[in-house]
């Protein structure tokens, strides 16, 4: 189940059984059920005593604090899916931005006023290869769905020689062989570095799995096989690495190295498919060589 179904059904029995409570306590009273209940509640900012309440009483007041809890929780919940921007909405303040682009900022200052200066991953970049000659415009038709995403392109490819950045327009000529940087809205975009990393983590560990399925499939791994896997890590918005293997801390067995890098010993397949004709008939138990060389292939946010 997605977790904001799980939250929003949670939140929902909390309401339920506050209401209930408070009905029931609403009822004890009418009928002037007797008794003495204390009620004590304790907390950071909290610090409140109830004495000699009558049962019905104090239902009420713990279905009312149930309730307070739990819509207060929901309200938050809609305050932060109302403040969520649309992919259009972004692309279109970027395009806007891109307006005030002069043809003589660098990088990062590019960047800080197309897409802004806070330390939030917001953007996706993609290289795109041109095969044949083509124009901003039909550029931007095929990335963007509609020409006026041009300006976009124009500012972003502005230092890259392919045209005179003040004189460009929807129909500029750009030829075939030509790289275009393209950036399109990211799946974090608006989220803080903590939820990125929790987010880029399970996507991670998801990737794996699906490495882990290719390896036991009998795909030898080569360039072919990692430039695949690469566009489809890009996809997700991670970074495939092919990288020497550090072996210092007491790593003496594939289990041990796959535990280093991927935080499961399960994964030692991936690193005696990644070292093809290293390892036969191998398991997590299986010594590492000493002296060979050994690559990993992992992924990081």
């Amino acid at each position: 189940m997605d977790p904001v179904q799980f939250k929003l059904i949670q939140l929902l029995i909390a309401e339920l059984l506050g209401g209930a409570l408070c009905l029931l306590g609403v009822y004890l009273l009418i009928r002037g059920v007797a008794g003495k209940s204390t009620l004590i509640v304790k907390a950071s900012n909290i610090n409140a005593k109830l004495l000699n309440a009558s049962p019905g009483l104090l239902i009420c007041i713990v279905g009312g604090i149930i309730l307070f809890f739990s819509l207060n929780q929901s309200k938050i919940r809609v305050e932060e899916q109302s403040s969520s921007f649309s992919t259009e909405e972004v692309l279109e303040s970027w395009l806007s931005n891109s307006s005030r682009i002069k043809g003589d900022e660098n990088y990062k200052e590019l960047m800080d006023i197309i897409i802004g200066s806070e330390p939030v991953r917001k953007v996706q970049q993609k290289n795109l290869s041109l095969e044949t000659d083509s124009t901003l415009g039909k550029i931007a038709e095929k990335e963007y769905l509609d020409q006026k995403f041009w300006r976009l392109i124009a500012a972003i490819n502005k230092d890259e020689k392919y045209y005179d950045f003040k004189m460009a327009t929807k129909d500029t000529a750009i030829k075939a062989g030509s790289l275009i940087q393209l950036w399109h809205v990211s799946k974090h975009y608006g989220q803080d570095r903590k939820t990125i990393i929790q987010v880029s983590g399970a996507d991670a560990a998801a990737f794996y799995e699906g490495l882990l399925r290719l390896a036991d499939s009998g795909v030898i791994f080569n360039d072919n096989v990692f430039g695949r896997i690469d566009q489809q890590a890009k996809q997700a918005e991670l970074s495939l690495l092919l990288s020497p293997a550090n072996l210092s801390g007491g790593v003496a067995t594939l289990g041990d190295l796959s535990l280093k890098y991927y935080g499961d010993k399960k994964y030692w397949k991936l690193i005696a498919w990644a070292n093809k004709g290293k390892f036969q008939n191998a398991n997590a138990g299986t010594p590492i060589p000493v002296g060979d060389q050994l690559w990993i292939i992992h992924v990081v946010p």
